[in-house]
């Protein structure tokens, strides 16, 4: 049997490996725009451009969140009962819907503000659980009887909360009285 070249160990053939891939990961990361990443507000500002196209004016739309009635707040939480530690994973807010919006429509308004905001080109609403000034907020609409269950979610379990707690602050300033517990 004849053979050719030289004959590698498994250690050696890894040693060749991995810096080959990683010079070739390094090549073509710039091309895939990896080289630096947007700062938050640019990022937002991209997609505020995208989520905004057909709706009414920052304004309008604003007046449209503003009319939706908070009705329930809830948290999605797990607690780890040996240790104690509780952790807020998400926010449930039952709204009643405005007069003559559906949720796809509510779900792409509430996404362009929080862009808006967080590329400042739009202001916080008071007591505003649908955008952070430093952070995404995920947000999800889906219609039931009349209402829509508004499901909000941070970065992190400290979004979550700050979240929580404006909810909970427009739930009061738009009924008057505390928030109920999400169903």
């Amino acid at each position: 049997m004849l053979t050719t070249g030289t004959k590698f160990s498994g250690r050696a053939r890894a040693a060749n490996f991995w810096p080959s891939v990683l010079a070739g990961l390094g090549a073509i990361s710039p091309a895939l725009g990896c080289s630096e990443s947007l700062p938050l507000p640019a990022r937002a500002a991209m997609v505020a451009a995208r989520e905004c196209q057909g709706l009414p004016p920052s304004d309008e739309a604003a007046s449209t969140i503003q009319a939706a009635t908070v009705v329930r707040v809830g948290s999605t939480c797990h607690t780890d009962y040996c240790s104690g530690v509780g952790q807020v994973y998400g926010v449930t807010l039952v709204v009643r819907a405005p007069q003559g919006v559906t949720a796809e429509p509510f779900a792409k308004i509430l996404a362009c503000h929080s862009a808006m905001v967080l590329a400042g080109t739009a202001p916080p609403l008071a007591n505003d659980p649908y955008s952070l000034p430093d952070s995404w907020v995920g947000i999800g609409v889906k219609e039931e009887a009349g209402y829509f269950d508004v499901t909000l979610t941070g970065d992190s379990v400290s979004d979550n909360l700050r979240i929580l707690q404006r909810a909970k602050a427009l739930a009061r300033s738009s009924t008057g009285e505390p928030p109920s517990p999400a169903r």
